[in-house]
């Protein structure tokens, strides 16, 4: 997304960035976005024009990294244009362009650690982008992927991630069941918004 009066600037630039790639784009949709003037991860800061881009992406590693190396140029134009990116999709922007896109993401890490001081409830964005208020990346993903000893009358719940990239919830019984939020898919035509972060759809 970028601001309304960055529209063109920003349009050349990700044409440049498309074409010297070599993305396979199929289909670019524009709309417009009023301005969100009271969420913490508000994407649209101000009024904003959203770039819904539809690609095509296979899954080997060359392809997947292909993707990521567009995305994350078209999330710093996007930024360059004050603007920013959809967060719900895969996970291709840089924590420092996370944290340029989202200048009020410490403010909710601040009440989820008081809300949530032992850090249950979690996902792969939390995991990527949260340290600590971004000061201790290393220390935070060892401590997130240390299971905590469950209580007596508690089943233990613990993300994980199967080689298709589904992540699920072990209850500490055996049983595994689907966690609803934090599914990843993969499709070989995956829809994106600007900086993609779940192959799906991409927004900018």
């Amino acid at each position: 997304m970028v601001p309304v009066e960055e529209f063109e600037i920003f349009v050349l630039k990700m044409r440049d960035i498309f074409i010297r790639q070599n993305a396979s784009v199929l289909n670019i949709s524009i709309r417009y976005v009023p301005r969100d003037p009271g969420s913490l991860l508000a994407w649209a800061r101000e009024d904003v024009f959203s770039f819904t881009i539809i690609y095509h992406q296979d899954k080997d590693a060359e392809s997947l990294l292909h993707t990521e190396a567009w995305s994350q140029e078209l999330i710093q134009a996007a930024i360059d244009s004050d603007g920013s990116f959809y967060l719900p999709f895969q996970i291709h922007e840089t924590t420092e362009q996370f944290a340029k896109a989202y200048p009020d993401a410490g403010k909710l890490f601040e009440l989820k650690q008081i809300a949530d001081p032992g850090n249950r409830f979690r996902n792969m964005l939390w995991l990527e982008h949260y340290a600590g208020n971004m000061a201790d990346k290393i220390a935070f993903e060892k401590a997130a992927q240390t299971p905590s000893a469950p209580d007596e009358d508690e089943s233990q719940l613990a993300m994980q991630k199967d080689p298709e990239g589904t992540v699920s919830i072990d209850q500490g019984n055996g049983d595994e069941t689907p966690a609803a939020a934090a599914v990843i898919e993969s499709d070989s035509t995956p829809q994106a918004q600007v900086g993609p972060q779940q192959p799906s759809d991409s927004e900018n």
